[in-house]
C-alpha cells in the first residue's frame, strides 16, 4: 500500500475483469458516500462480483428494494451478503490496517484485515451492481482446502480475530472450521481449547457439527 499514490484501491485479480462502466460507477458511489457526515466511519464500497456466465456471486437482499446496505464486514450475515463482493477500500485504512505475514506461508484469507476493520467500528456500503466479472476455477486456491493445513499459523490468526469479532452463535463456525483443520494437523482437544482460548462447551459443539459436517460430506 505505501507505493499506492490515489486515496482509493480496487483489489482486481489479474485474471479477472471488470465492467465497461465500473470505475464511473465507483467515482459515484464515492461522490455521493462523501456526502455523508460521518464519511470517516467508512472503510470502502462494494459491488457485486458475477461470473463471466453472469451468474451473480451471493447476490443481494431485496431489503424494500435497498439501493445500497451500510454495514461492517462482520455484519454481513445479518444483511445476507454471502459470497464474494468486489469490495474498493480507502488506502489510508488499508495503510493503517496491513495484512500480516507468516514464514513460509502462501496464503491468508482477507478476513485477516477485513474483520479488523469491522472490530473497530468502520463500515462499508454495499451496491446491488455488478461490477467485477470472475471464474472460479477446478484446482484453484478458492477450492483448495490444503490451503489452510499448509498455512496454518495464518489460519489461526484469522480464527481468533474471528472470534473477537463475533459473539454467540455465529463463533460456532469459526470454532468448527478450526476444529476440522486443527485435527487433520494433529492437533488434540487441550491444545485447539488453549490455542483459541474458548470454553470446553463451544469445543464441544464445535467437534459435534464437525461430525455433522464429515457425514453430509459424504452423502453429497
Amino acid at each position: 500500500m505505501r507505493h499506492v499514490l490515489g486515496e482509493w484501491v480496487f483489489l482486481v485479480d489479474s485474471d479477472d475483469e471488470l465492467v465497461s462502466d465500473a470505475i464511473e460507477t465507483i467515482q459515484k458511489w464515492v461522490s455521493e458516500l462523501r456526502k455523508e457526515s460521518d464519511f470517516e466511519k467508512f472503510a470502502a464500497v462494494s459491488g457485486l462480483k458475477a461470473l463471466r456466465n453472469g451468474k451473480i456471486l451471493g447476490g443481494f437482499p431485496n431489503i424494500k428494494k435497498a439501493k445500497f446496505i451500510d454495514a461492517k464486514n462482520t455484519e454481513r450475515k445479518k444483511y445476507r451478503l454471502g459470497g464474494d463482493k468486489a469490495e474498493v477500500y480507502k488506502v489510508q485504512i488499508l495503510r493503517k490496517y496491513p495484512f500480516p505475514t507468516f514464514h513460509n506461508e502462501k496464503f491468508l484469507s482477507e478476513d485477516a484485515v477485513w474483520n479488523k476493520i469491522a472490530i473497530d467500528g468502520y463500515k462499508i456500503r454495499w451496491y446491488p451492481k455488478v461490477i467485477y466479472l470472475c471464474d472460479y476455477l477446478g484446482n484453484g486456491l478458492t477450492k483448495d482446502e490444503n490451503k489452510y493445513i499448509n498455512s496454518f499459523d495464518g489460519f489461526t490468526y484469522v480464527t481468533k480475530i474471528s472470534l473477537e469479532a463475533f459473539h454467540g452463535i455465529y463463533k460456532i463456525r469459526p470454532i468448527t472450521k478450526y476444529i476440522y483443520y486443527a485435527k487433520m494437523k494433529g492437533y488434540n482437544s487441550s491444545e485447539i481449547i488453549s490455542t483459541l482460548n474458548i470454553p470446553c462447551w463451544n469445543y464441544f459443539v464445535g467437534v459435534v457439527m464437525c461430525w455433522a459436517y464429515k457425514i453430509i460430506k459424504k452423502l453429497r
